[in-house]
């Protein structure tokens, strides 16, 4: 909603100027997902659209960027970059040299919570070892100011503005806009709530109701459930208790090793520990190539 909400408003700026791009995400709402932006592309004026089938390019899969070139990669960029570089070099191939990107867009249309709620006790998951117990006392200390742009919003710049720039593509961010944050903030509630401005704008402008109020929810989710069923698994398995992230105590290796097989299992079995496992293969895989 955020991004295609830009898009529109850049067509409407550069009419036939425009090239729409997006990762395929496939399974259950890639049809849904296809159609909206058809819908989109044809009401508006857009130059040829660009896709890339992010199915093609699944997260830690052998070849892909994040394990041929380890050494290039940080683990905290982009947790999909083997579709994303994918599709950055779609891009570059095409001329483009600029991304107009949504991050932001739900800062802008959020509903904040009142201050002075309790605070949150973090819980490490249960294959951490003693050291990350040991460090989550020294969590957001000495840590900077607060920006104009909500935190969130960079930090999702800073996932994936590394692949872009490695391509020669340069990201902006609208939504981080200060103008446009504060006019977020000063928004009356009714019209954040479940992103209200940004979907009346989308009617306002003659989409359908399929566009409008999309039935599914698209994400990469099974994606990245294939990704630790399948690819973080095999490479966990085959480092067995030699990894350096329990050398270095931040890792149990029993529980860890619980946890590779239950995930082995299947893409749903790995659906809880997607996350954690694709983040401890990724640090592993940047150690490694130290």
């Amino acid at each position: 909603m955020d991004s295609t909400n830009l898009a529109i408003s850049l067509a409407l700026a550069h009419p036939g100027l425009i090239t729409p791009c997006a990762l395929l995400i496939g399974g259950e709402a890639g049809p849904q997902q296809t159609a909206r932006r058809r819908m989109v592309i044809d009401h508006f004026g857009f130059a040829p659209d660009i896709t890339v089938p992010a199915a093609a390019h699944p997260p830690l899969a052998p070849g892909g960027l994040r394990r041929a070139h380890p050494e290039a990669v940080s683990p905290l960029d982009e947790p999909h970059l083997e579709a994303a570089d994918a599709l950055a070099q779609a891009l570059m191939a095409r001329g483009l040299t600029t991304v107009v990107s949504g991050f932001g867009g739900d800062e802008v249309a959020r509903v904040r919570r009142p201050e002075g709620g309790p605070v949150l006790t973090l819980e490490p998951p249960a294959w951490c070892g003693e050291r990350v117990g040991d460090l989550l006392g020294e969590l957001n200390t000495g840590i900077s100011p607060p920006t104009v742009a909500p935190e969130t919003a960079l930090v999702a710049l800073e996932v994936a503005t590394p692949l872009m720039a490695r391509r020669g593509l340069w990201t902006i961010a609208p939504f981080t806009d200060p103008e446009l944050v504060r006019f977020g903030q000063r928004l009356p509630l009714e019209w954040k709530r479940d992103k209200r401005l940004l979907t009346e704008r989308f009617a306002a402008r003659g989409l359908p109701d399929t566009v409008v109020h999309p039935v599914l929810r698209e994400n990469f989710g099974h994606l990245m459930n294939r990704g630790a069923n399948e690819f973080a698994t095999g490479l966990l398995r085959s480092w067995g208790k030699e990894l350096h992230l329990v050398e270095q105590g931040f890792l149990d290796q029993a529980v860890l090793a619980e946890t590779v097989e239950q995930a082995a299992l299947g893409p749903e079995e790995a659906t809880p520990y997607r996350t954690g496992l694709f983040l401890i293969t990724a640090i592993e895989l940047g150690l490694r190539a130290l």
